[in-house]
């Protein structure tokens, strides 16, 4: 596993995976391998899910370089919520935690995403519908020099962190990075290798 970049359709966002994901009920159970039966565990937060995830992440070499291009920067770090209301299981939120312990510079912002609303199964998948049920707390103060990280754990499609990349932005982040520990797996869908960090304001 390592990261790779992908594009939204619209041109104008791209996110972060760690790795291709195959759900049973798109893909033949030849497909699915020990990966998505950890990324599963990943997201109830079960056993040891969380050191093999977080094995993969730090040990990537694009994440070593951005951490090291971020020390000293103002970075909070944000979860995507899930799509039901109170539910903080996903190893997202002690994965944030640990990479906030070991940074001195990033804030843990995991909690500041707030789903107000459950959100429908038809709509998991529109920008839209993220943005009706999700609202963000003041956490933490915002400047024009601070950068947000938003982690996601599994993106089908990437409505979710594209809707909550425009959240953030709209709460005044020049630099937001958006990253899915894995992505649901479209033949049709092109992604590509990541050379080396790339940190850019946005418009």
């Amino acid at each position: 596993m390592k990261l790779h970049r992908y594009f939204y359709p619209d041109g104008n966002f791209e996110l972060l995976f760690l790795c291709d994901y195959y759900p049973v009920d798109m893909y033949k159970q030849d497909f699915y391998n020990n990966n998505c039966n950890r990324l599963l565990n990943f997201r109830q937060n079960i056993s040891d899910s969380l050191d093999y995830i977080r094995g993969y992440l730090y040990n990537d070499p694009y994440w070593e370089r951005l951490t090291t291009e971020l020390q000293g920067e103002d970075v909070h770090v944000y979860a995507f919520p899930s799509c039901t209301i109170d539910n903080f299981k996903s190893g997202l939120y002690p994965l944030v935690e640990d990479l906030c312990r070991a940074n001195e510079s990033f804030f843990d912002a995991a909690k500041c995403l707030v789903r107000t609303k459950s959100l429908e199964t038809e709509d998991e998948e529109k920008v839209g519908g993220h943005m009706a049920t999700i609202e963000k707390s003041r956490c933490c103060e915002i400047t024009d020099e601070s950068i947000a990280i938003l982690f996601d754990d599994v993106t089908t499609n990437g409505a979710s962190l594209k809707a909550g990349h425009d959240i953030l932005k709209a709460a005044g982040y020049k630099t937001i990075i958006c990253i899915a520990i894995a992505k649901v797996y479209h033949p049709d869908e092109e992604s590509e290798d990541i050379v080396a960090p790339v940190i850019k304001k946005e418009a």
